[in-house]
């Protein structure tokens, strides 16, 4: 196998050392998948900056340079491959106290493409002037030292302290190759080919897994600022009201995952929620079209089937599975009858397309499809794992049991209203980019330690029936000794005064 050295800097988010002898970062696993196709093991050599890992392919001290941001034409000895490594958005990173006027602004000298910079500053009501740099650390420094009122990069580590005013232009990571090598250029090319056959979403799964998981700063446009301030309040319904993504906890509180999205939300966006209940999807419709409400938590990501409510959905901010729940040891030589949630999009998208109509039995609700099949009146339902133990309490079905593996899964997002200023859209879709990555997750894991099964006799008997039965017993047996002591010394003291008479 032929060994390669690939070129990269440090600090720029291509390959980083997070603990000692381990490697990780977007290009650097993106080349690791590369190099199977290429039949090739790679070798990375850390470089100063852009232009020492230009020269040193220009000297052939390495064979590829990837993650080369802008101008590619700077390095006329270079040819890029077919194919973009990867795309960031650029961000203009300000001083805290940042006023606008005239600006001093930072950027690199390896020609970064910032067309929009002139329209962001025209925007935010600022005039500049640009002073480069060779080196981003040195950039940072007089950053660092107030020399500067601000600086232009890729936005590569989201989760920075620092302000960020305004994001723009995506700029491109390129993978270049020394002219004189056209052997290789084309093996990486046809590697490349044969990568994005084999993963065509190679780059967005990546990006979400480096970049998106850190969660992005929330970078809000003057216009999209005064709407939020104007409104103040805005009045939002919950689709999925059941444990443990939203419910009452015991003094009567709103609680769960949707909860925490949406204090979330207030606490990012300085804005009031108010909750708006809906019992029925026709409620809900009616409240849309008189614009009563401004935008719904927990629908699913699908635009045809929230049209007909008039909402359009965000992008997804979860992702839920749903796993089929059975009575125990039910056996039957009828076809299976399926209890849904009538209306639910996930009825229409999976289950009516999985059992012809006759098989089908509409309940209004997960607890009516729950008790169905805890019945006999229904064989199976399919409801979302996470709720399964919670519904199971709520109607006592516990003859029921659910697979552990997830057989359809549903994207979640936020409906905003077809009525609602579209600036609200944009907001949102910027605020889950901005969100904690583990906000939901830690809710339901939260939600999940607290005590489901409350201790009574109908439990126990399903599910420890030996348990139970030598519980019973005990009781029985304990109960019927006492009767038998109080017996025995009532007897006992009819006895002495018998005696004495």
């Amino acid at each position: 196998m032929a060994e390669l050295k690939v070129g990269y800097v440090p600090g720029t988010g291509f390959l980083e050392e997070d603990m000692p002898g381990h490697m990780r970062g977007n290009g650097y696993e993106y080349m690791e998948f590369l190099s199977g196709f290429l039949g090739a093991k790679f070798s990375y050599v850390p470089c100063v900056n852009w232009w020492e890992a230009g020269a040193k392919l220009e000297n052939h001290e390495i064979d590829l340079l990837p993650a080369m941001p802008g101008n590619y034409k700077t390095l006329p000895f270079a040819v890029r491959t077919d194919h973009v490594i990867a795309r960031f958005p650029m961000e203009l990173v300000v001083q805290d106290d940042f006023a606008g006027g005239h600006v001093r602004l930072g950027t690199l000298d390896y020609n970064y493409p910032t067309p929009s910079l002139a329209k962001a500053a025209q925007e935010h009501g600022f005039s500049y002037e640009l002073i480069f740099f060779s080196d981003p650390g040195e950039m940072k420094q007089a950053f660092a030292a107030r020399q500067l009122d601000g600086f232009v990069q890729p936005l590569l580590h989201p989760e920075k302290s620092e302000r960020v005013l305004a994001i723009f232009d995506r700029v491109s990571y390129r993978l270049l190759v020394h002219r004189d090598r056209p052997e290789l250029l084309a093996q990486v090319n046809a590697a490349q080919d044969s990568l994005l056959l084999n993963q065509p979403n190679i780059r967005n799964r990546l990006n979400d897994k480096y970049e998106r998981a850190k969660g992005f700063p929330l970078v809000l446009s003057p216009a999209e600022k005064a709407y939020l301030q104007e409104k103040g309040t805005f009045h939002v319904a919950v689709l999925m009201r059941t444990k443990p993504y939203f419910y009452r906890d015991e003094e009567g509180n709103w609680a769960g995952a949707t909860q925490a999205l949406l204090n979330q939300l207030e606490q990012d966006l300085g804005i009031t929620i108010e909750l708006v209940e809906v019992n029925s999807l026709n409620e809900l419709h009616r409240l849309l079209s008189r614009g009563t409400i401004d935008f719904v938590a927990d629908v699913p990501c699908d635009f045809s089937w929230l049209d007909s409510l008039g909402l359009m959905p965000t992008q997804s901010y979860l992702e839920i599975g749903y796993v089929p729940v059975t009575r125990h040891g039910a056996q039957s030589s009828r076809p299976p009858k399926a209890a849904v949630v009538e209306g639910n999009f996930e009825t229409a998208a999976f289950t009516m397309t999985q059992y012809p109509s006759e098989q089908i039995i509409s309940r209004s609700s997960w607890e009516e499809c729950f008790a169905a099949v805890g019945s006999g009146l229904a064989d199976v339902t399919y409801a979302p794992r996470a709720t399964v133990p919670y519904l199971m309490e709520a109607v006592s079905a516990y003859n029921l049991s659910a697979d552990t593996e997830s057989i359809f899964l549903e994207s979640i997002s936020l409906g905003v209203a077809k009525e609602a200023n579209p600036l609200l859209w944009q907001i949102l879709d910027k605020e889950i980019n901005h969100l904690p990555p583990r906000l939901a997750a830690e809710s339901l894991s939260q939600t999940a330690h607290e005590n489901v099964h409350h201790l009574n006799p109908v439990y126990l008997l399903y599910h420890y029936p030996l348990q139970a039965a030598l519980l019973i017993f005990l009781i029985m047996g304990s109960l019927a000794g006492i009767i038998y002591y109080r017996f025995r010394q009532q007897k006992r003291k009819l006895t002495a005064m018998e005696e004495k008479t």
